[in-house]
């Protein structure tokens, strides 16, 4: 087998996460080599070696030489082609070869011995030995030995991209669809603790989607806790909330609710209205322990600095109510006016945290979970929003609501 360079290794498992399997059947060096800044030669290299080791299925691109349309090469070599464009007929030549696509199957890499988010990072990480790169840092050696409550966390997601680093981190994970959402079973796991995990995602944003996956998810599975994790805004501004900040409730509101009345001098005006729902006291105590983990918080921003870029700040995390909306905002203006006026500590907003709060605390079974959310700041709601820190905001909700499960809810 050909050695694959690791730092390429790291990277494209970190790309290929959050790839669409679209993109994915059409691959070529030159794609990888851009959203890599590296040279043609050293992508070309790479795919060569994971080729070797099974993980792409390479095909060659023939063009045509009547109307220059280039297709991928599937038959053997004397097969003959038919041209989509021109109807013309192409037989297969190396003197007309284009160039290589290659095939990649996520799944390829979810079986393979460094599959998930966590083992690649940790398999190669530059303070261990030689010796010890290859070793499996995920798994602890007996499994078995270790006691498995019921559910413990049932953790949800408004979008499919908040998901996809969690469902890595996600142990034994099987996919169990229900008609309706589909559900991603398995294991958080370290050296000492092994906690029962479920995770899924909503159809939609806001908090009628939440709602709804909420309440089917306790039914279901019965967790005694149900967490959300994802993207979020700040409203407390740069100077204090860098991206990538985990943001806590310790209480929630719907910024939306109250009345809407006339007033004979500026028309129209809303009289707030908000009913907060508060964080358990309990998992507060265990929050408030797991902010003060600053050596953790520093680990998870290491690791995805390892395969791409951070922020220059520290990573770090905050406790504070929130409010939840509607709408995704970004205007400045509207938050002054509609938002921080509800409550004058409000740290951060988000479109979904209530509706899973509320479910937690109005659902018709047995089981009344407890219920948390860490979500991580992606934009300050003004009209500077970026897409930039989107996937190191979803890889730092995931890894951190793993490592607080694992440190502090087996207690």
């Amino acid at each position: 087998m050909k050695n694959l360079d690791k730092t390429l290794l790291q990277k494209f498992v970190q790309w290929i996460k959050w790839k669409p399997k679209e993109e994915l059947v059409a691959l070529t060096p030159m794609t990888f080599a851009k959203d890599a800044k590296i040279t043609i030669e050293a992508s070309n290299n790479f795919f060569e070696g994971l080729c070797e080791s099974n993980l792409a299925k390479p095909k060659p691109r023939i063009k045509c030489d009547n109307c220059g349309d280039i297709i991928t090469f599937y038959g053997k070599d004397d097969d003959i082609y038919t041209c989509e464009i021109c109807d013309g007929e192409i037989s297969m030549d190396y003197q007309d070869l284009e160039n290589i696509v290659y095939s990649i199957d996520k799944n390829d890499f979810r079986n393979a011995s460094f599959s998930t988010q966590t083992e690649i990072l940790k398999t190669f990480r530059t303070e261990k030995n030689a010796a010890d790169k290859m070793e499996c840092l995920t798994m602890p050696k007996n499994t078995d030995a270790i006691e498995v409550n019921p559910v413990k966390i049932a953790i949800i997601t408004a979008l499919e991209k908040e998901l996809n680093p969690l469902h890595s981190l996600i142990v034994d994970c099987t996919s169990i669809g229900n008609g309706v959402y589909t559900y991603h079973e398995g294991f958080f796991i370290n050296d000492d603790a092994k906690i029962s995990v479920v995770a899924a995602h909503c159809h939609n944003m806001g908090m009628v989607a939440t709602t709804g996956l909420t309440m089917d998810i306790i039914h279901k599975y019965k967790p005694e806790y149900v967490a959300m994790i994802g993207m979020a805004a700040s409203l407390e501004g740069r100077n204090h909330h860098g991206y990538g900040d985990i943001l806590v409730p310790s209480s929630i509101l719907d910024y939306g609710s109250g009345k809407i009345v006339e007033d004979s001098k500026s028309g129209k005006s809303f009289l707030f209205e908000p009913y907060m729902l508060d964080l358990d006291a309990g998992l507060m105590n265990k929050l408030k322990n797991f902010k003060r983990a600053q050596d953790v918080h520093r680990d998870i921003k290491d690791l995805f600095g390892r395969v791409a870029t951070t922020p220059n700040t520290e990573l770090k995390l905050d406790i504070g109510v929130m409010a939840s909306g509607s709408a995704v905002v970004a205007s400045k203006g509207f938050s002054d006016e509609m938002i921080t006026p509800q409550h004058r500590k409000i740290i951060g907003i988000d479109m979904e945290i209530y509706g899973m709060f509320h479910a937690c605390r109005y659902n018709d079974t047995e089981c009344k979970p407890k219920c948390f959310a860490m979500k991580s700041v992606v934009d300050y709601a003004d009209n500077e929003k970026s897409d930039k820190f989107h996937d190191y905001a979803c890889f730092v909700s995931a890894n951190a609501i793993q490592r607080f499960a694992l440190n502090h809810l087996c207690e």
